[in-house]
Parts: structure tokens; C-alpha cells; sequence
């Protein structure tokens, strides 16, 4: 995946001269319970879930810094993210392995911090 983000972020500089908005969005879900989620389910669930929003932050954000103008960064998660919060009930299997995706919550609000 870093690859193809790093490809998309050159074909965006070098196709509209600059990047002011950066869309970050994850949401998937092994449909299985965590106990009977294989390795491969947790690599793909946080590999979308976190690494790629990760990918997308490491090749963007510098290249956007650079430009010395606004910009900004949204970062979006499904209904799983509020229900790790525990401002959603679920009971679905599987839920707890789909809601890694809270940790981009909080990455969101680190990177606030930072700036």
C-alpha cells in the first residue's frame, strides 16, 4: 500500500501543482470474532485501518508543509471508531478487531498538538 500512496501523492503535486486538502478514510472489518481472527485478518484490518492513513500522512503532509499555504487534513472512520468509544453499542462479531480504527482518533488529535 505505501507504495501506491506515494504514487498517488506525486501524480496529485505533480498533476495540479500542490495538495491543500488531505482525505484520510478507513473502515474495514474482519466479520469474525477476535479469537478466531487469523493474522492475515489483523494485517489487513490495521493496514487499511491505521497503516493507511500513516501512508497518507507521510507522503502528504510534508510535500503540503512546503507549500507554506493552508491546508488541511480530515481524517474519517466509520461508526466502528464511536463504538470502541463506547459511544456506540454493537454487538456484532467481530467489531472489537474492526475497531482499531479509534486509534486514528486519537493520532487525529496528536497531530493537532504537534503543529
Amino acid at each position: 500500500m505505501s507504495r501506491r500512496v506515494e504514487t498517488l501523492a506525486k501524480l496529485a503535486f505533480d498533476t495540479y501543482g500542490g495538495v491543500h486538502l488531505l482525505f484520510n478514510n478507513a473502515g474495514v472489518g474482519a466479520d469474525t470474532t477476535v479469537w478466531e481472527s487469523s493474522l492475515a485478518d489483523w494485517q489487513w484490518v490495521l493496514g487499511v485501518n491505521l497503516w493507511g492513513v500513516i501512508h497518507g500522512v507521510h507522503y502528504f503532509v510534508p510535500r503540503m508543509l512546503e507549500q507554506d499555504t493552508e491546508g488541511h487534513i480530515v481524517n474519517t472512520a466509520s461508526i466502528g471508531g464511536l463504538q470502541e468509544l463506547g459511544l456506540v453499542r454493537s454487538d456484532i462479531p467481530g467489531e472489537l478487531l474492526f475497531n482499531w480504527i479509534a486509534a486514528l482518533d486519537g493520532t487525529s488529535d496528536m497531530w493537532l498538538l504537534e503543529r
